[in-house]
């Protein structure tokens, strides 16, 4: 895990660093959605963690559409 500050969790500039770091390309589909959810401020661990009514909602608060999403959960 590429975690500098030692929280147990990868932040969103964790995230840009390694990418940056490995300058990979070529992003499958689940990095990107993982990405794409830390950049709008939600935490996948936190996420996982939730009931789906939740874990919809809060997607859908941070104004993404929560059926993108569905291949993570």
């Amino acid at each position: 895990m590429f975690d500098l500050n030692g929280n147990g969790k990868m932040d969103m500039w964790e995230w840009m660093l390694l990418d940056d770091l490995t300058e990979n390309d070529a992003h499958d589909e689940e990095e990107d959605m993982k990405e794409q959810l830390l950049l709008s401020g939600l935490d996948c661990d936190d996420l996982t963690d939730m009931e789906e009514d939740e874990r919809r909602k809060s997607i859908e608060d941070a104004g993404l559409d929560p059926d993108d999403f569905d291949a993570l959960f």
